[in-house]
């Protein structure tokens, strides 16, 4: 791993393609917090949605309360790239 070498034996261009690395990953992680909560909050909708229906009204089914699952699962999937 980079870390466990000396900084001076990387050299300028390695350098500073890990420092432009993580300022591109913290600009990342910084910037995009809106649109990962955004995400968290409609599959939560979902598939909470779901579990009403199929425990206090009985009106989903098993298969209906999985397919919410897998919805609420792919909306998070898509931010997390």
């Amino acid at each position: 791993m980079v870390a466990a070498t000396k900084a001076g034996d990387l050299g300028f261009p390695v350098t500073k393609l890990a420092v432009t690395s993580a300022i591109a990953a913290a600009l990342l992680t910084f910037l995009s917090p809106k649109e990962n909560a955004s995400a968290y909050i409609r599959a939560w909708r979902i598939l909470d949605a779901a579990a009403g229906s199929y425990e206090l009204k009985g009106s989903a089914t098993e298969d209906e309360l999985l397919a919410a699952e897998r919805t609420g699962e792919s909306i998070i999937q898509k931010t997390d790239i």
